[in-house]
């Protein structure tokens, strides 16, 4: 299920990035990495092929979201501005590692609008290990995107 759901969310990714003048795309286990120029060189499959297979992704790491926001602040800050509408797709599931929502805050505080697109169900956000109660406070946006009528939803909001 989660590489089917890794499938899903880099197809979005690719085409957001496809329908849009500036676009940078990171992708993240437990620390961010740009995949912009994939996005850019490949087609969908051949990206989405290369992104899975790339070794600098350590999948035996915990996602940890507050670390991997820290690291985002810290190294790619100056990509967000106020023009900046900054999309956060991930389930929010940290391995009940520190959240660090300031670092969330401040990240929004830089950009135009955040928007966090998660592939669960809204009534599964703060069970366990998710920390979607607390990031969706941070972000000006938060929405279950999981399937193909939440993701068409979802772009007509962004386009329209």
């Amino acid at each position: 299920s989660v590489w089917s759901t890794a499938r899903f969310m880099l197809n979005i990714l690719y085409s957001l990035q496809a329908c849009f003048a500036r676009v940078k795309s990171y992708i993240f286990i437990d620390r961010p990495l740009e995949v912009t120029g994939l996005f850019l060189a490949h087609d969908a499959n051949t990206a989405v092929k290369k992104i899975l297979k790339d070794t600098r992704l350590n999948y035996n790491a915990k996602t940890d979201y507050g670390f991997v926001f820290q690291e985002f602040r810290d190294f790619h800050m100056e990509d967000l501005d106020k023009k900046t509408t900054l999309i956060v797709m991930g389930d929010g599931r940290s391995n009940y590692f520190n959240p660090r929502e300031p670092v969330l805050e401040a990240l929004r505080e830089r950009c135009r609008r955040l928007v966090w697109l998660n592939p669960e169900q809204e009534r599964f956000w703060g069970t366990g290990d998710s920390e979607m109660l607390r990031y969706r406070h941070h972000c000006n946006e938060a929405r279950a995107c999981g399937n193909l009528n939440q993701l068409i939803d979802f772009i007509q909001d962004l386009v329209l």
